[in-house]
């Protein structure tokens, strides 16, 4: 891609992401210049938990995998980033490692922005500030939440919780697309204890599942095994499956 054609795409994206809404266009054609187009395959790690932050990443198509390392070798999902998402602002802007390891889940293409280039920008534009502000009180207290829930919810329940979560993420339209061991990492069961439940809710028709792909979730039966469970009844659940 020659380097007008590829600022253009860089500014596209940009326009599209919704860090960016209401950001002036003098600042989005800075950050378009000095940005680049960074492909990467499935698999690749953009960078891990610990290491010094040096870009901004939006994603241009493709998915990326945020994840935390525990005890005993433990990885936790905490996100996938995906088209017109960004991730990295983080370390960014607290000027401390990486919190968490950041992976191509899928073949990507990303925007990549050097940090100081984002930084004047965040000084400069207000409303820049006051987006990132407003989405980080979200995912505190989203997080927040998700702990009290996987707390107190069984296996099948923290199953039931974290689908619910995803299909709400993608917009209500009730299918999932995630494999089993995604799944388990995303709630911290192992693949066997995951596929053992699917294969009960897939026989009780309140689930579809196909290859890397759940289909027809029945949310009404996922929210009773929900609130059956040692969950605290007090906490509105519908507030649970909120995107951030």
């Amino acid at each position: 891609m020659d380097p007008v054609s590829r600022s253009k795409a860089i500014l596209e994206c940009l326009k599209e992401a919704p860090l960016f809404q209401n950001v002036s266009d003098n600042s989005l054609k800075r950050l378009a210049s000095v940005s680049s187009l960074k492909q990467v395959d499935k698999g690749t790690i953009l960078y891990s938990e610990g290491e010094d932050a040096h870009q901004l990443y939006i994603v241009m198509y493709g998915n990326i995998t945020e994840y935390v390392s525990g005890p005993n070798e433990l990885e936790m999902i905490v996100k996938d980033r995906k088209t017109h998402d960004y991730f990295g602002e983080i370390a960014i802007i607290t000027d401390c490692p990486q919190p968490v390891t950041a992976i191509a889940s899928q073949n990507s293409r990303l925007v990549s922005i050097p940090k100081n280039e984002f930084l004047a920008v965040l000084r400069n534009e207000p409303s820049l500030s006051v987006y990132i502000i407003k989405i980080l009180s979200q995912r505190l207290l989203l997080s927040a939440k998700h702990q009290i829930a996987f707390l107190y919810l069984d296996a099948s329940s923290k199953l039931a919780y974290l689908l619910l979560s995803l299909e709400a993420d993608s917009k209500g339209s009730g299918v999932v697309e995630s494999t089993q061991e995604h799944l388990a990492q995303r709630c911290g069961l192992s693949r066997q204890t995951v596929a053992r439940i699917l294969g009960e809710w897939n026989k009780a028709d309140m689930i579809k599942t196909s290859r890397g792909k759940i289909e027809a979730i029945n949310k009404k039966a996922l929210k009773h095994i929900i609130s059956i469970s040692n969950f605290d009844r007090d906490i509105d659940t519908a507030l649970l499956f909120q995107r951030d």
